[in-house]
């Protein structure tokens, strides 16, 4: 009996936090709810990089020496300028695109 009455209650204070937690956020998930709607509805007018009239420059323009292809990390700015090399030598994701190349990808 008393260790079904111990379970009562802390089934009961666990249902009492519960809605204690629920309520007092529930005005952060409708403001958080409304944000993403808004943002929702101002995607909606959003084109896709294929369709929009930008040009895309690719990793070539600011590959450079001058831009963030330098051989050696520079101590002079809060960027180190060599964040190209970086990314092509040791970031794996520098050869996605040639895996859509390879036999698996194209067999898919």
């Amino acid at each position: 009996m008393i260790n079904n009455l111990k379970r009562t209650k802390a089934s009961f204070l666990n249902a009492a936090k519960t809605v204690f937690i629920s309520t007092r956020f529930a005005p952060l998930l409708f403001a958080a709810s409304a944000l993403v709607m808004a943002n929702a509805n101002a995607e909606s007018n959003y084109q896709l990089p294929q369709y929009d009239d930008k040009i895309h420059e690719g990793v070539a323009s600011c590959a450079n020496s001058v831009c963030h292809g330098k051989a050696t990390a520079t101590n002079t700015t809060n960027v180190q300028l060599n964040e190209y090399r970086i990314w092509l030598m040791h970031d794996t994701h520098s050869l996605a695109y040639k895996v859509l190349l390879n036999d698996k990808s194209k067999a898919m």
